[in-house]
């Protein structure tokens, strides 16, 4: 019954963690405003797949679409959405 409760407990902890994950999303996008914080923007998008000195890029591949979040002292100045659906 021990091993039992723990596979149970064990499981109950994992689901709970991935569901803490941001996904990166269409709608989640939608929330992001010019002159949000880049803490902001990790909150509701989650870390960015890549990085550079002025911009978080957010890439999802099936569907495949991109989201490039321009940044400037730390605040969001622009975002641009790609979509291989509006192509």
């Amino acid at each position: 019954m021990r091993y039992f409760l723990k596979t149970f407990l064990a499981l109950v902890i994992l689901v709970a963690l991935s569901g803490c994950q941001r996904q990166f999303t269409r709608q989640r996008y939608e929330t992001i405003f010019i002159g949000q914080s880049i803490q902001q923007v990790e909150n509701k998008l989650g870390k960015p797949t890549q990085q550079t000195e002025d911009s978080w890029i957010y890439i999802r591949e099936m569907p495949y679409y991109k989201a490039v979040i321009k940044v400037e002292d730390d605040k969001v100045v622009e975002k641009i959405w790609f979509d291989e659906r509006e192509n």
